[in-house]
Order: structure tokens, then C-alpha cells, then sequence
């Protein structure tokens, strides 16, 4: 977390140094509350293994401010509304390089710790995946319909990383129910590591500026296909790895009796074609003026690959899951 902070602080300007702030205090109070829920649990259990929170069953309330911590301290990693706020502004004030950087390790990581922590909680004591369910059509929805009136394109990345944030969460409440919620996981944050650092990429080369993608797919081709390749794959659509991503952790859910969050991530999925229909549009308009432009470079040619590849060889992926 330290050196999260120092990166998006890393040009000292006023806008990043503001970001890193925000960023370094709300983390370091989440991350205390944190510690503070986890040793409700580790003192109720009798133990710091988390494989024996089994031991909870009669004790509500550590289990219940345990969860608390966890979820807060978590959440504010992974970016999941309410925990969010600090994302965009941090997103937006750190070089482009180092958001691509906070918007998928911290997330990844702290999903899987989520699910890690949470997986052997005694549904009996504290109804947690119902909690967690709701959190994800809370992140889902949120940040879909704020990335839909974005025209700063970090900002808008950062506001779908929110949304994404809570697809995993799908994973998160399946998990200990159906082995299919890691498979799921595992997926997905493969799928969301390409196509989130790619998208990234581009920006880098192009710009954060929504006006400056006008004619962007017929000045670049190449860049302009992956950049398709990369926001139709976190719409998901098939044959990209998001979509197979999205498919097993829909399934996930369902096998996990949480039908209604599925249908939930369902329409989210639709509503996000709106936010990067209006990325993608300007991209094959006319553009404003003949000026060179890049093709995002190798980073994003090798991740639209893996993007592509991901998909196309999933069921290699999940034998070797398996």
C-alpha cells in the first residue's frame, strides 16, 4: 500500500499530490479497521488460521464486527461502492502507467483476500453472502451509471473498474458452494488484467481526453481494433475473455442460489455497452484533423491478444485450474 501511495504522487503536482493524500488517508483508516475486525475473529476463534472461523458459530457478535472490518478494508482495495470514493481522483491525479497499475493488483489481490476471509464463516451466524451480494449490484450499478457521463476516459476507466469490482463479487458470495466460484474468479481476473491494462495502454499513447479518440480507429487501425477488443471484452462479449469470465461467474451465482444477482449482472452488462459505446463511436467518426497518431504500441497489441486468446482457449484454462 505504501508504495501505491507514492506512485500516484509520483509526478508532485497539486492534482496528484491531492490524490495520493486521499488515497494514502482513507487507506491507512480502512486498513486499521481491518486489523481491528480481524482480531474480533482471531480472539473469538481462539486461532489465526482462517480455516477456523468454523469455531464462530456462537458468536455473533465478533463474527458480525469482524466482517465489518474485513469488508471495509477489503472493499476500499478492490474499489466496491461505498468504499469507492477514493478511485476516481486517485485514477485521475497518477500517471496514466501507474493507474493501470492500482486499478487491476490492489483489486485482484484484495478480491481473492475477500474470498479467502470470508469462505469458512458460518452462513448460520452472519448471513455474509447476502451481504456481499448486495455490495456487488450496488458497485455494479453505481459505477455504470457514473461512467455513463464521463468524458475524461481515466475517469471513466475508473468508474467501470468499480463496476467490475462488483462482478467479482459474484465469484465472492458462490465461494465454499460451488467450486465453480474459483474457477470463476481465476478467469475473470486473467480476462480483467488484459483487458483493463490494454485499455490503459492506449490511453497512455492517445490521451485522457474523450475528444482526443475523434477518428482514432481510422488514423489507427491496429490500435483502434484492440481497443474494441478490450472494451467489448469487458462489456462481455463473446468470443472475448470477459464474456467467459461473466459466464462462469454468473453461473457461479446461480449455482450458488443467488439467481437475482445474476440477473442483476445481466442487465449491468447491457448498461455498460452504453458507456463504451460512447468511447468507441467518436473513435470511426471523422476525424476532427489528420494528425499521426499512435497504435497504442506492443502492451496493447500482446494484451488484445491475450484477451483474445484467453477466450479462445478457455477450456485449456480451466483443465489446468482444475
Amino acid at each position: 500500500s505504501l508504495g501505491a501511495f507514492g506512485l500516484v504522487a509520483y509526478r508532485r503536482d497539486e492534482r496528484g499530490t491531492e490524490a495520493a493524500m486521499k488515497y494514502f488517508v482513507f487507506g491507512s483508516v480502512s486498513e486499521a479497521v481491518m486489523i481491528f475486525g480481524l482480531t474480533f475473529w482471531f480472539g473469538a476463534a481462539g486461532s489465526t488460521l482462517l480455516a477456523d472461523l468454523g469455531r464462530l458459530d456462537d458468536a455473533r457478535l465478533p463474527a458480525l464486527a469482524g466482517l465489518a472490518g474485513v469488508l471495509v478494508g477489503l472493499g476500499y482495495k478492490a474499489a466496491i461502492t461505498p468504499f469507492h470514493f477514493w478511485a476516481p481522483d486517485a485514477y485521475d491525479g497518477a500517471p496514466t502507467s501507474v493507474a493501470a497499475y492500482v486499478s487491476v493488483v490492489p483489486k485482484v489481490g484484495a478480491i481473492f483476500g475477500l474470498a479467502q476471509s470470508v469462505r469458512d464463516l458460518p452462513d448460520s451466524v452472519v448471513d455474509w453472502r447476502l451481504l456481499v451480494a448486495l455490495l456487488a449490484a450496488l458497485s455494479m450499478t453505481y459505477g455504470n451509471l457514473a461512467a455513463l457521463v464521463q468524458s475524461n476516459v481515466v475517469r471513466l476507466l475508473a468508474y467501470s473498474s468499480i463496476a467490475q469490482a462488483g462482478y467479482f463479487l459474484l465469484g465472492v458470495v458462490a465461494v465454499g458452494r460451488t467450486p465453480l466460484a474459483t474457477q470463476a474468479l481465476i478467469v475473470f481476473a486473467a480476462a480483467y488484467a488484459a483487458m483493463n491494462l490494454g485499455a490503459f495502454a492506449i490511453v497512455l499513447r492517445v490521451g485522457r481526453d474523450l475528444a482526443a479518440f475523434s477518428g482514432y480507429g481510422r488514423l489507427a487501425p491496429v490500435g483502434g481494433a484492440s481497443l474494441v477488443i478490450f472494451l467489448l471484452s469487458l462489456v462481455g462479449v463473446p468470443p472475448l475473455a470477459g464474456f467467459f469470465g461473466k459466464l462462469l461467474l454468473f453461473g457461479a451465482a446461480l449455482d450458488a442460489g443467488f439467481g437475482w444477482l445474476a440477473v442483476v449482472a445481466i442487465i449491468n452488462s447491457v448498461l455498460s455497452l452504453a458507456v463504451y459505446l460512447r468511447w468507441l463511436v467518436p473513435c470511426y467518426q471523422t476525424p476532427v484533423s489528420e494528425h499521426p497518431v499512435s497504435s497504442g504500441g506492443r502492451v496493447s497489441a500482446i494484451a488484445a491478444a491475450l484477451v483474445v486468446g484467453l477466450g479462445l482457449g478457455v477450456q485449456l484454462l480451466l483443465a489446468r485450474i482444475q
